[in-house]
């Protein structure tokens, strides 16, 4: 199977803004995002152990899976700085960094298995499904443990659609979710509107 690549996405400079995070012209990460993330890495070190991110941004939910705790972090990150600041960001930390500098799809079958997993890519592919959590669900038991969760950017308001439960339950025999509320996002944010976005956990992956 031919590798994933995004070059073009891979060479775009990175700009730090009052909001967040840009890479070329794309909004990528913003700060408003933190109660999200504080949930969504609530989730992740649920089970403790090994955590695995797939996607670091601006190391706002690393902080987070940081404070509520684990035994070894991996993350797997394919834009060259922003790699290189999450290999900054893991020196001197109190367990284990592992930064995979790669996209997903090219590693996921040689990362080990993972008691919580975190998934919050960027859409580089002009196919957004193909770098989205729409793809790594029904791959994502490659990566846990039987009893781990998955948690990841959902992009749904107080609940899922009938296509991503169906998608869900295709490849999970657990869900459960919170709406994290009163979210600032700041008007000129051009990937999310409301003030509120459900943070999904996934258990008990099916692997057939």
């Amino acid at each position: 199977m031919k590798p994933f690549d995004a070059p073009r996405w891979k060479n775009q400079r990175l700009n730090f803004t009052a909001l967040g995070l840009d890479v070329g012209t794309d909004q990528v990460m913003q700060y408003w995002e933190g109660p999200l993330m504080r949930q969504l890495a609530r989730y992740a070190t649920r089970r403790g152990g090994r955590v695995l991110e797939i996607g670091f941004g601006l190391g706002v939910s690393a902080d987070y899976i940081m404070e509520f705790g684990c035994d070894a972090y991996c993350v797997v990150e394919a834009h060259p700085a922003i790699a290189e600041r999450a290999r900054d960001w893991g020196r001197g930390r109190a367990v284990p960094v592992t930064v995979v500098e790669d996209f997903w799809q090219n590693v996921i079958d040689e990362l080990g298995r993972f008691d919580g997993v975190l998934f919050d890519t960027y859409p580089v592919d002009s196919d957004a499904a193909a770098n989205s959590y729409r793809s790594f669900l029904p791959v994502a038991h490659k990566v846990l443990c039987p009893d781990g969760v998955l948690t990841y950017f959902s992009e749904e308001t107080r609940a899922f659609s009938a296509a991503h439960l169906a998608l869900i339950l295709e490849h999970f025999n657990c869900v459960e979710f919170a709406v994290v509320e009163d979210l600032q996002v700041p008007g000129d944010c051009r990937y999310w509107k409301h003030d509120h976005m459900v943070a999904p956990c996934l258990s008990r992956p099916r692997t057939g």
